[in-house]
């Protein structure tokens, strides 16, 4: 497997410690239910608004319905983090317009009528959200929101009403992790009014040392400060996971955290079996071989890439590109052996 989320290529800003931005928006449509009330015909109606209002948008997307979609395909796409779990549930109605270079994505009925998604990777906070609220704006002119002047944009679960912006980071911490602050680290975030999530987003696991965090509130707050609070926090965050990683050198030794490293490039480079958990475990660990410059086999993009192709759905669309009846495990096993030849 060779394809990479191209929405990976917009930014690589302090990509040691952050994965990817996404600026999510939710909006719906006046005078019509919510997805989870409607029927066909309503969902109908609200997509072509919607896509009616998405002609004019700059550059080209592709416009697409679940249900006409192979449901592994639309794993596939969750997996790379393009559509979201929720979309996936609702979709006998739910479809999206996804731009041509992965950047935006519009979904269309899946909590909300529409969610807007800005997806870089890196740490892309102000242009990540910039390009949202461009798209947002145009949008608008062709679109009538449901809107209060009390409470701002009406959302179908009560933490979006307001701005309905969510933002949120992927990021990587094996130094917090292995220096047992995690749970203090939440805790402190949590007091701020910032979440901290699996690697898939709302009750997913946690893989490999991967957090995704995002603001809790949207009532009662300028987007424009909420931007600015969380990069403030995050450029905290960096610096904290850096000093960290240094700790455990000085703790448990060069020797100690080299061994960790190369012990999982033993087997990620050998193994004839392995789980979705246990691989994005050791390609973690590369991660931080490569951000304390222990290994340079691969770069962190290269890493990322195998991050992104080794969860359940992606690696059965390879058994089937293969026409292999390999075991999900063994096939994932054989990836990672011919990713590190």
């Amino acid at each position: 497997m060779s394809f990479m989320p191209t929405w990976r290529n917009s930014g690589h800003d302090h990509e040691d410690v952050v994965v990817s931005t996404r600026i999510r928006l939710a909006r719906n449509l006046k005078d019509h239910c919510f997805p989870g009330k409607m029927n066909e015909e309503e969902a109908q109606a609200v997509e072509n608004q919607i896509a009616a209002g998405a002609e004019h948008l700059p550059m080209e997307y592709v416009h697409q319905k679940l249900s006409r979609m192979d449901k592994n395909d639309a794993k596939v796409l969750m997996e790379h983090h393009l559509i979201s779990p929720e979309l996936i549930k609702q979709r006998e109605i739910s479809s999206y317009f996804l731009r041509e270079d992965q950047r935006i994505n519009l979904m269309v009925n899946e909590e909300d009528h529409l969610r807007l998604q800005v997806l870089t990777g890196g740490f892309n906070l102000e242009d990540s959200y910039r390009l949202a609220s461009v798209t947002d704006d145009i949008l608008s002119k062709s679109l009538d929101y449901a809107f209060s002047l009390d409470y701002g944009y009406l959302t179908a679960c009560p933490t979006n009403v307001g701005t309905g912006l969510r933002a949120s980071l992927m990021v990587c911490l094996p130094g917090i992790v292995a220096n047992n602050q995690l749970k203090s680290w939440i805790d402190s975030l949590g007091k701020l009014g910032v979440i901290v999530r699996g690697m898939y987003g709302e009750g997913s696991g946690v893989y490999g040392d991967m957090y995704q965090i995002s603001n809790q509130r949207t009532l009662g707050f300028k987007e424009e400060d909420m931007i600015g609070k969380l990069s403030s926090m995050m450029k905290n965050l960096l610096q904290e996971e850096r000093e960290y990683r240094n700790l455990i050198l000085e703790r448990k030794g060069y020797l100690w955290v080299e061994d960790r490293v190369y012990r999982s490039l033993g087997l990620l480079s050998h193994a004839r079996t392995m789980e979705e958990k246990e691989a994005i475990n050791h390609l973690s660990n590369l991660r931080l071989g490569i951000s304390l410059n222990m290994y340079s086999g691969k770069t962190l993009e290269e890493i990322d890439e195998m991050i992104f192709h080794v969860g359940h759905a992606s690696i059965a669309q390879y058994q089937e590109r293969l026409n292999t009846d390999m075991r999900i495990e063994a096939l994932r096993a054989y990836y990672l052996r011919r990713s590190f030849v």
